[in-house]
């Protein structure tokens, strides 16, 4: 039976997650009836005004797009990725959602991980990303907006693919329920037009921030947020 002072303690925790959960609903009302909510929300389907359709990611995949991912301006933020997924001592399983041609999944190579599952829509990113023939890994081709899985992980990448997600709020919804016990999502941004917007989607929902940077290349002037992300109730346990 726990201690007086271990029941006070979880106490304390679940009445601060309490709280916690009441503010961030409070920050929903604001946000999505402020006028820098519609602002943020109106620059956000600016930038979707033309979206990318499969056949165009094919396209991309089979051109020079790789390369361009290949560049060394790339480097700083997917390591900072790679950094908070290896981080502790405990083999992770992890999903990639919209994995690409497998940059993400050549750094954490020589690292030892569970598994790892990428996911894309292209079959073309997808089968360089499986010709690259790393052990512990398995993709599927799909589309993001309606992909569903049993599986848990102990990390969720959302790598710069919310902004092309039909609904950001509610593909950020689903990709928590993809999270194991103690999970986190990982999620990395570059900072265009709609970033801020989609931001304040997240954070409005029950999430804890456990950990987030920025990064900025100088020579370039671009900039990338990447935060670290799990469900607030975790805290409560």
């Amino acid at each position: 039976m726990p201690s007086l002072r271990q029941r006070l303690v979880q106490s304390a925790l679940r009445f601060r997650a309490s709280c916690r959960n009441e503010l961030l609903r409070g920050s929903v009302v604001v946000q999505r009836r402020g006028p820098v909510h519609r602002v943020l929300r109106d620059l956000y389907l600016f930038s979707r005004r033309h979206p990318v359709d499969v056949h165009q990611w094919d396209e991309e995949y089979s051109g020079d797009y790789t390369e361009r991912l290949e560049t060394i301006n790339h480097v700083a933020h997917h390591a900072v990725i790679m950094g908070y997924l290896t981080y502790g001592t405990k083999k992770p399983t992890i999903l990639d959602v919209g994995c690409g041609h497998g940059r993400l999944l050549r750094l954490l190579a020589g690292f030892d991980f569970a598994e790892y599952v990428g996911m894309d829509w292209s079959s073309r990113a997808v089968e360089q990303a499986r010709s690259l023939s790393i052990p512990n890994t398995r993709f599927e081709i799909a589309d993001m907006n309606h992909w569903e899985t049993t599986d848990r992980f102990d990390a969720v990448v959302l790598n710069n693919c919310l902004s092309y997600a039909d609904d950001p709020s509610e593909m950020f919804h689903r990709a928590l329920g993809w999270l194991a016990e103690d999970g986190i999502a990982v999620v990395a941004m570059y900072r265009g037009l709609g970033a801020h917007y989609i931001w304040t989607l997240i954070q409005s929902q029950a999430v804890e921030k456990v950990a987030a940077c920025t990064v900025r290349d100088e020579r370039t002037g671009a900039f990338w947020d990447i935060k670290v992300l799990r469900p607030a109730l975790a805290i409560a346990t």
